[in-house]
């Protein structure tokens, strides 16, 4: 009887790395663990069917403590590849120009010290002519 994951792209949970994610399972071992392959980090899930020898890392075993849950389909990667796209457009939004705001910042700050500076002037000259009216 032929395992129905071999060859497939599948959701796992790796008791390795205590995350789930998918990876594509290639064969299985004498002692019933799996080989697997995990995706490179930039590889859009829609890209994972492909299965490209450079979209993915180099084969170790899974852990048999690790479950395999489901097999990819087409319909899946596709809503998690729109899925992606969503999230890193919504970061880029909320992502602003942070040079802009640093040279404002300089500009306000340099311009404090100097109204302070002007401030402290103001008032030594305003004493000095109290105290020459004075005597």
């Amino acid at each position: 009887m032929s395992d129905p994951f071999i060859d497939n792209i599948v959701l796992a949970h790796i008791y390795n790395k205590k995350i789930i994610m998918y990876v594509w399972i290639t064969g299985k071992n004498s002692n019933g663990t799996y080989i697997i392959r995990e995706p490179g980090p930039y590889v859009a899930a829609s890209d994972y069917l492909l299965k490209k020898n450079s979209d993915f890392g180099k084969e170790y075993t899974m852990d048999k403590k690790s479950k395999v849950f489901k097999i990819l389909t087409k319909k899946q990667a596709h809503k998690w590849a729109k899925f992606a796209k969503k999230i890193l457009k919504s970061k880029k939004k909320k992502q602003k120009p942070t040079t802009s705001k640093k040279k404002k910042q300089t500009k306000t700050k340099a311009n404090t010290k100097t109204k302070a500076k002007a401030k402290t002037k103001a008032k030594a000259k305003a004493k000095t002519k109290t105290n020459k009216q004075k005597n």
